[in-house]
């Protein structure tokens, strides 16, 4: 059917979108071709799909828009328009996810350093920037939880992070404050520029920028995951790449977990490779 690779498929219940790299395919349930959408090139089939088809939103998706950076071209599947562009991140993007009402697009680069968020609407204003780590990480996963006062994600570093939505936007790159998390430029280049000139000083507003993780889970590093929130957040569920479904109960007290539940979902061995992460369950592929 396809010259070249599928390399992501997206399905709610009114489309099926299908990602080759330079070309995003757009059907109703039926498979009757609605759109071809031509593209950047996209290697890593970044697409997302909102899912929240008994609200009156245009059913949206967002793609990378350049292959240099991590602008996201948003799309309107009603009108078939492009409706928006955002400068998120200086690297390619790794991640895209809707939240569950589709006001909301959170994003991660290449180096996983940042979790983005922000409102899709142009004029919603709503933005914020979550602190990952300080070293970089290959993420897999970023998922809201039902009433988007909380955002976890997951990568092959060995640790799931669940942060809590402030009750006002953070900084956010494209809107001259942060670049990636990078720190305000100093002027001249150098430290002279800000608080003084005082090395101590720049360092601590590096450190200081993003809002951190409230809790974390510790998985077995260099697995891939998923995860996604219990529907009244108490507990967070991963899926990892050696067949494993686990519960945990959050501690934000003590800004950790408790594992409360553990299963193999393949019991022969065979290796698994996850797919996606469903608000109503998991979508996995044994090998």
């Amino acid at each position: 059917m396809y010259q070249t690779p599928v390399l992501a498929v997206r399905m709610n219940q009114t489309h099926i979108v299908v990602v080759r790299e330079t070309i995003i395919h757009v059907y109703d349930v039926g498979m009757k071709l609605l759109a071809n959408i031509e593209t950047a090139p996209n290697p890593r089939g970044v697409l997302a799909l909102t899912s929240n088809v008994e609200s009156k939103r245009p059913i949206l998706i967002a793609y990378p828009s350049r292959p240099d950076r991590g602008d996201v071209t948003i799309y309107d599947l009603h009108s078939l328009v492009e409706k928006r562009t955002i400068p998120m991140h200086k690297e390619r993007l790794k991640v895209l996810q809707f939240s569950p009402d589709d006001t909301l697009l959170a994003t991660a680069s290449e180096t996983g350093s940042f979790i983005k968020v922000v409102g899709v609407d142009s004029a919603d204003t709503r933005q914020w920037h979550f602190r990952r780590g300080f070293s970089s990480a290959s993420i897999d996963c970023v998922s809201f939880n039902y009433d988007q006062t909380q955002i976890a994600c997951s990568s092959t570093n060995g640790t799931v992070h669940i942060f809590r939505f402030p009750s006002s936007g953070g900084e956010l790159a494209g809107d001259g404050s942060y670049a990636d998390g990078s720190p305000p430029s100093p002027a001249g280049g150098s430290f002279g520029g800000l608080l003084g000139g005082s090395p101590t000083a720049y360092l601590s507003s590096f450190l200081d920028s993003g809002i951190r993780s409230a809790a974390t889970i510790k998985i077995t590093p260099g697995l891939h995951a998923l995860c996604g929130f219990s529907r009244d957040s108490s507990r967070v569920f991963t899926v990892t790449s050696d067949g494993k479904f686990s519960v945990y109960q959050v501690d934000f007290g003590g800004r950790g977990s408790k594992l409360v539940q553990e299963r193999d979902l393949l019991m022969d061995g065979r290796k698994m490779q996850v797919n996606e992460f469903m608000p109503h369950g998991i979508l996995v592929n044994p090998q």
